[in-house]
């Protein structure tokens, strides 16, 4: 995988961006692509909740697998609630590397990806799922006038017309031999409500990043609203994105 480097601890940054699709570009280094395949979401979603657009969510923190324990076994914490975030989500967890001890990696790093549909729930929506091992990483949020690759700056290749990012802070996409360590996902192209597709766009010294191409109903100037929670399952440690229709 290209512009594969060992992840350097670093601090988190809050990255402060503009509202919508029409939001400053992202930063970072870095390129790569997993492999295709096929998932499938397992996660429970609580009640409906309207969302409105709403400023980041900035200094939310959980400790680590060392501190008080997060989400119970199974059980699904939501962190931040429906909303189209105006300026980029920074959700913050305590994680203290090594997460894990050796031959795991230091950091929590993504083994799994899954996409599912939820039409016939109020209000519908569709959910990309991120599951990590050995922990949850922190993570940003946040719209993007296009998607770049951390490091080049080339642009990912996404179909719809508005575009979320997912940044991983403290986390990793590859093994100690530098192998891309996702094992399932689905292919780029989706098709799920107003979700299109994602890509792959990083993973450089503790950064994972992916951006997912929307088609908002109402166009790329009325983004969706967006939900983001977490569940613990065995070592199964998921961050599911939701996206309205």
């Amino acid at each position: 995988m290209a512009h594969l480097r060992v992840p350097m601890i670093v601090s988190l940054a809050v990255l402060l961006a503009a509202a919508g699709c029409t939001a400053t570009e992202p930063t970072g280094a870095g390129a790569g692509q997993p492999p295709d395949g096929t998932g499938a979401g397992t996660l429970a979603p609580p009640g409906p909740a309207a969302g409105q657009r709403e400023s980041p969510v900035v200094g939310l923190s959980r400790s680590g697998p060392d501190g008080p324990p997060g989400p119970g076994p199974g059980e699904y914490q939501v962190r931040y609630g429906w909303a189209v975030p105006s300026q980029t989500v920074v959700i913050r967890n305590d994680v203290r590397p090594p997460v894990a001890p050796r031959p795991a990696p230091p950091l929590p790093y993504l083994v799994e990806i899954e996409a599912t549909d939820h039409a016939d729930t109020d209000p519908a929506y569709s959910r990309i799922s991120f599951v990590f091992r050995s922990g949850f990483p922190s993570y940003e949020v946040g719209y993007q006038p296009r998607i770049v690759f951390d490091g080049t700056g080339e642009p990912v290749d996404l179909a719809g017309d508005c575009f979320l990012q997912i940044r991983f802070v403290s986390a990793q996409a590859h093994d100690a031999y530098g192998r891309m360590s996702v094992q399932r996902s689905p292919g780029p192209q989706l098709r799920l409500g107003s979700l299109r597709g994602y890509g792959f766009a990083g993973d450089y010294e503790g950064r994972v990043t992916y951006g997912l191409g929307l088609d908002p109903a109402g166009g790329p100037d009325q983004p969706p609203p967006v939900r983001v929670a977490e569940v613990g399952v065995g070592n199964r440690f998921i961050v599911a994105v939701d996206v309205r229709y």
